[in-house]
């Protein structure tokens, strides 16, 4: 599985796991985070050119720059990479009992705490 693939890495000082969500929910304290990470010093207008620039929004207005591989044409419009920018959007897309499959493999395949985090991206 990809998440268990880097998941056993965790414990390393060069390997750092970020969700999602919790870069849409406190983007200011991940890249906080991630400047601390790499001994980056990072003044007030630094961060705020770092958020304009990685907010949601911003990347699909721009998706011809930061769409990987949009140079490529592997889209119809890049923009569609960035879909909706929402945890759990796939699940709308699915039946009940589809949703319900889905829950008792993900259960067999991983502990709670996480399939709490790649969930939510919280900690169980």
């Amino acid at each position: 599985m990809h998440y268990a693939s880097y998941s056993e890495f965790g414990g390393l000082s060069n390997i750092h796991l970020f969700h999602y969500a919790w870069m849409k929910r406190e983007p200011a304290e991940v890249v906080r985070q991630i400047a601390k990470i790499l001994a980056v010093e990072l003044d007030d207008a630094a961060l705020e050119a770092v958020l304009e620039q990685s907010a949601f929004d911003h990347m699909k207005k721009h998706a011809e720059q930061f769409a990987p591989d949009a140079d490529r044409g592997l889209y119809r419009n890049s923009a569609d990479f960035f879909s909706v920018g929402a945890n759990g959007q796939w699940a709308e897309l699915l039946s009940d009992e589809d949703v319900q499959v889905y829950n008792e493999r993900f259960a067999e395949l991983l502990p709670e705490a996480d399939r709490v985090w790649l969930s939510t991206g919280l900690a169980p």
